[in-house]
């Protein structure tokens, strides 16, 4: 219950202070001195409308109306730089358009309980359902409608989702209809990828071999190119036959420089010894031995290039015969255990 209200600065009101009595108040006054001042003070409180500044007086400082309860004091207060709320001496500010929920709550004012000057009778020029909605809000009973209204516009949403579910179960059921064999289908997709993941492995398998093919192939055209081992150890020995020769032709060389050596020296001997027309026989046994030695000197020359040539031909070999290891090596290394050709056991 309101015990009292103060005014200060609203429209005609400076400074008013009513004080209510409990039961009916009458608030009465010729034309034009403020009833309805009051009436729009309280209700400037209650609904915090009208907003701006229009209804301030111009007598200076705050607008402000202060209501006294049973429940506690009310003030609402509107000035320069100042707009707020203050419940039981608790400032509210940043109210914006709203009433504080505190305040409305110890107010307890509706659209019901206010009657306009202008207004028809209460209830009388009312429609039944609008009568109704005016009588359920006074006990409270328009939380039932709301509550009925929210739980009816959820059956229908349910409802109608129930219908959309409803189609689209059977739309699917029809798009699935085309795969109703699909374990089958499924356990031939498993049987393919069996048999594609066997084939990927014999792929894999030729792949293998043939690099190994292109290995061995590449390995023959290098023994290939190395020549005829047999025909390689043939020169070999003939290599070895002529410098045996070519030793044997040096030794006597050597033999033969030693003779040679041995004549001139008794040559030389014989001319300061005796007259030189005693000399003519042994000088051309002489003559003879040197036209000998020339012949062995020219046979020694032929033997010389011959050993050269078998020397050459042996560091060929020797050479021939250290590439053909490497090659074997290698080829003993990329041969697998088993001939990837015909399967058999390959001999180390």
């Amino acid at each position: 219950m309101i015990t009292s209200l103060q005014i200060s600065n609203f429209q005609s009101h400076k400074k008013t202070h009513l004080d209510f009595l409990p039961g009916v108040n009458a608030i009465t006054g010729e034309s034009d001195s403020g009833k309805s001042a009051i009436f729009r003070a309280l209700l400037w409180v209650a609904t915090n409308r009208p907003s701006g500044e229009s209804f301030r007086s111009n007598w200076g400082g705050d607008t402000e109306v202060e209501l006294k309860m049973d429940g506690g004091i009310v003030t609402r207060t509107r000035g320069k730089g100042v707009n707020q709320y203050v419940l039981n001496g608790q400032v509210m500010e940043g109210i914006g358009v709203d009433v504080p929920a505190e305040v409305a709550k110890l107010l307890d004012l509706r659209e019901v309980n206010i009657q306009h000057q202008l207004d028809s009778p209460f209830l009388l020029s009312e429609t039944a359902g609008e009568v109704a909605r005016q009588l359920n809000a006074i006990a409270n009973l328009d939380i039932i409608d709301t509550a009925t209204s929210n739980i009816a516009r959820e059956v229908r949403k349910h409802t109608d989702d129930e219908k959309t579910h409803a189609l689209e179960l059977f739309r699917i059921g029809e798009e699935m209809k085309p795969f109703a064999d699909l374990s089958e289908q499924e356990a031939l997709l498993s049987t393919i990828e069996k048999h594609t993941a066997v084939v990927e492995q014999k792929r894999q398998a030729v792949i293998e071999l043939e690099e190994l093919i292109d290995q061995i192939h590449f390995q023959q055209g290098e023994l290939t190119s190395v020549g005829d081992v047999a025909r390689m150890a043939k020169l070999l020995e003939e290599a070895d036959a002529c410098q045996g020769t070519y030793e044997k032709k040096r030794a006597s060389r050597e033999n033969l420089n030693t003779v040679m050596v041995e004549i001139e020296n008794r040559t030389r001997e014989l001319e300061t010894l005796a007259p030189r027309t005693k000399a003519e026989v042994p000088f051309k046994e002489l003559v003879l031995i040197i036209e000998s030695k020339d012949k062995l000197s020219v046979t020694y020359q032929r033997c010389k290039r011959l050993v050269d040539s078998c020397l050459a031909t042996q560091r060929e070999l020797t050479g021939a015969g250290l590439d053909l290891k490497t090659r074997e090596m290698e080829f003993q290394k990329l041969m697998p255990e088993r001939c990837p050709l015909c399967g058999q056991a390959v001999k180390r």
